[in-house]
C-alpha cells in the first residue's frame, strides 16, 4: 500500500471549471436531487463533495474584490443531515440592510437553506462594501481530477489494480 507522500510524488490534483455551469447568485437548485459524501465548511464558503478527491464539487462562496468583505456568519442546523442524503430543498434568499457596523455603506445578508429528509441547514453570510460591489454568494461547479505527474493515465489504472 502506498503512503500519502508516495501518492503526492506520483500524482497532482487538477481543478477545472465548466464556464456554462457557473451560476452566480441565482441557480442554487443545481443541488436538488444530488447527494454528497462530504460537506466542508470554512470561514467564508461551503463545499459539497461527491467523492473524496475526484468528481464534481459545488462551492458556495463570494470572490471578494477591492472594497468588500463577505463571510459565513452562522450555520443553523446539523451538517450531518446533509451527508449521503438526497437534497430536497436548495434556495437562496438575500436581504439588504441591518448592518453589523453602522460605517458599512452597503450590506447584504445571504441565507442558503439546504434540506434533506433528515433535516434543514441554513447557512448565513454577511457581506459589506462601499456600495460599488456585490455582496451576495454564488454557486460554482468545479471538477476535481487526480492525474499522474508523468502524464500517463494508465499509471492511475495500474495503481488501482495494485491497491485491490
Amino acid at each position: 500500500m502506498l503512503n500519502i507522500d508516495q501518492i503526492q510524488a506520483l500524482f497532482y490534483l487538477r481543478v477545472s471549471t465548466f464556464e456554462d455551469d457557473i451560476h452566480a447568485y441565482e441557480d442554487f437548485s443545481k443541488l436538488v436531487g444530488k447527494s454528497f459524501q462530504q460537506v466542508v465548511v470554512d470561514d467564508d464558503s461551503v463545499t459539497f463533495v461527491y467523492a473524496a478527491f475526484t468528481g464534481d464539487i459545488y462551492t458556495i462562496c463570494h470572490f471578494d474584490e477591492c472594497c468588500e468583505d463577505v463571510y459565513l456568519e452562522d450555520v443553523c442546523g446539523d451538517i450531518e443531515d446533509l451527508i449521503e442524503e438526497e437534497i430536497l430543498i436548495s434556495e437562496l434568499v438575500t436581504k439588504e440592510g441591518d448592518p453589523l457596523d453602522p460605517d458599512h455603506e452597503s450590506n447584504t445578508w445571504s441565507f442558503l437553506k439546504i434540506g434533506t429528509r433528515r433535516g434543514v441547514v441554513t447557512f448565513r453570510w454577511y457581506g459589506s462594501s462601499n456600495g460599488c460591489y456585490g455582496e451576495s454568494v454564488g454557486i460554482y461547479k468545479l471538477h476535481l481530477e487526480i492525474l499522474p505527474r508523468d502524464g500517463d493515465r494508465n499509471s492511475v489504472k495500474d495503481l488501482r489494480k495494485k491497491g485491490n
